[in-house]
């Protein structure tokens, strides 16, 4: 339970007997919540219409974890006192940590409207919404409790949170913004402008997080944005570094292998789509992308051994015939490389229109080649 629960009513304790109320009291201060509820509820059975007594029984069956007996307990309260405050407060309090929101509603509402702007029954409301899947109802409840409490970095962010979730992307990043302090948000808005093609922006905070606090994901995602601000000179570092700090991570092999690649390091990507083969060898892929630049390579044989792993794997597909086709071309071997590339025109659809182009001439000339 939060401290909403670890205040007694001072009012109602200066009332009642001090001998039984204090010593629960004590049991509460100390955490002793078992030993504070036999206390009172040998109380509460010789002053049955005592409010302190079943206020404070109620708070202690809250903090023992006895939920379905505090919410009995302070609508005992509230049938004797309608208008307490810190009742209404706690009885919905325990009824969104039991998940039952909609009933948790009544008493927050008439919370609410003893106190409006209170912190405690603003977040609790939100609490109840969101459990209801009302997010856009909960939205501006959690807006007005970072309003009042702008000191709430957690607040913040479970505003942000929620707007997202609610689909409301421009006051969501508008959110995260006024919580970039916290790392998690400031990765998040990194997202977002990244999503949104503000590369500059993306950039900028994902350099910060890598200064202040680098994780593979953050390394990750400044490689993306980086890769995609036609600066991949800048991505291959931060790849070998997740490869680095994570060689079993089958990710970052293929992420780090496709960057070198694309790079035409031919021979250092070869080393990574083998060490991603080695670690999940039933995944098409991995082989895919394996033999693909051993074609680049020109190790021929290295490659046919991997295109009949990907005929095994299911992977028999139109640009398994072109690597297929363009491989025995490069071995001299006519007729089958002939039948190759038509195998790929006859399935790649326009799917391939580059590759299907440099078919065709090569189809006509090995078929001159086949007539001679």
């Amino acid at each position: 339970m939060s401290g909403v629960l670890t205040a007694i009513l001072a009012a109602a304790l200066a009332q009642a007997p001090a001998d039984p109320m204090r010593t629960a009291s004590e049991h509460l201060d100390a955490g002793r919540y078992a030993e504070a509820v036999a206390v009172l509820k040998g109380y509460v059975e010789k002053n049955p219409d005592d409010v302190a007594g079943l206020f404070n029984l109620a708070l202690a069956q809250a903090m023992a974890g006895d939920g379905e007996a505090a919410v009995t307990g302070f609508r005992k309260v509230l049938e004797r006192q309608p208008e307490l405050f810190e009742a209404h407060l706690n009885l919905g309090q325990v009824l969104v940590g039991l998940g039952r929101f909609a009933d948790a509603e009544t008493p927050l509402r008439l919370a609410a409207e003893k106190k409006p702007d209170d912190v405690r029954v603003l977040y609790l409301q939100a609490r109840a919404l969101i459990g209801s899947n009302r997010l856009k109802e909960a939205a501006p409840l959690l807006a007005r409790v970072v309003e009042l409490d702008p000191a709430s970095l957690d607040r913040k962010l479970e505003l942000a949170e929620t707007l997202e979730r609610a689909g409301m992307k421009r006051e969501a990043r508008s959110a995260w913004e006024q919580a970039v302090e916290a790392p998690a948000a400031r990765e998040r808005l990194a997202l977002l402008l990244l999503d949104e093609g503000d590369l500059e922006g993306a950039i900028g905070h994902l350099e910060i997080l890598m200064r202040d606090q680098p994780t593979p994901a953050v390394a990750y995602a400044l490689a993306t944005a980086y890769l995609r601000d036609q600066r991949p000179e800048k991505s291959v570092p931060l790849a070998k570094g997740m490869v680095d700090h994570a060689p079993g991570s089958l990710e970052a092999r293929m992420f780090y292998g496709r960057l070198l690649r694309d790079q035409k390091q031919y021979g250092p990507a070869a080393e990574q789509f083998q060490a991603a083969v080695r670690l999940k060898p039933e995944l098409l892929e991995t082989w895919n992308e394996l033999t693909a630049v051993l074609v680049l390579l020109k190790q021929y044989e290295a490659a046919l051994e991997g295109l009949e792993r990907v005929k095994v794997l299911g992977g028999e597909t139109a640009a398994y015939h072109y690597l297929r086709a363009t491989m025995l071309d490069g071995r001299k071997e006519v007729k089958p490389a002939l039948e190759s590339y038509q195998r790929f025109l006859s399935m790649s659809e326009g799917k391939h229109p580059e590759e299907e182009f440099k078919a065709r001439q090569r189809v006509r000339l090995l078929e001159r080649m086949v007539r001679r």
